[in-house]
């Protein structure tokens, strides 16, 4: 389950992205969604990868690599 605050909806339909990081690069996606008019998001997302093979989550603008938020 994904919870965040603070995301404001992005314009044109676009979404965020949730992703997997390795040696601090976006290495496997997990999900796509978008937050609500409040800033917030709850959304279940499944990934199927070994997560001890990563460092760390972290969400980006769909189309985009700058992390927006990190674990």
């Amino acid at each position: 389950l994904l919870e965040t605050h603070g995301l404001r909806p992005l314009p044109d339909g676009r979404l965020y992205e949730l992703w997997l990081t390795k040696d601090g690069r976006l290495a496997e996606p997990c999900g796509r969604f978008a937050a609500e008019s409040d800033g917030s998001t709850v959304v279940p997302l499944n990934a199927p990868y070994r997560l001890d093979e990563y460092d760390a989550w972290v969400v980006v603008k769909q189309g985009s690599d700058a992390p927006l938020l990190t674990t």
